[in-house]
């Protein structure tokens, strides 16, 4: 069986085969989709506070945040972690 070239379209196979079988398309591979990260805007908007509280938290190093070029991006699931560890809420097992 021949072998196409990546840009070969199942058009392009049957013209050169003579059957559509004979096209295998490249497989894909899937990645798992990465951890969403929130922008300074989004983080504001998501603890209800003014950006600029954001960033100076987060240049105080009281918010968990990282540098991507110039901006800062967050993990959602970091400023999750984050809230519950400043809480004033605490559960029962906290107090033991």
């Amino acid at each position: 069986m021949k072998s196409y070239r990546l840009k070969d379209s199942p058009k392009e196979a049957r013209r050169r085969n003579g059957s559509v079988l004979s096209y295998t398309p490249p497989l894909t591979v899937l990645t798992p989709m990465p951890e969403s990260l929130l922008t300074i805007d989004q983080v504001a908007k998501y603890l209800k506070v003014d950006k600029f509280t954001v960033y100076r938290l987060v240049t105080k190093k009281k918010l968990p945040g990282f540098k991507v070029g110039n901006q800062w991006r967050f993990k959602r699931t970091t400023i999750d972690s984050w809230l519950e560890q400043n809480s004033n809420l605490r559960t029962n097992n906290s107090n033991q």
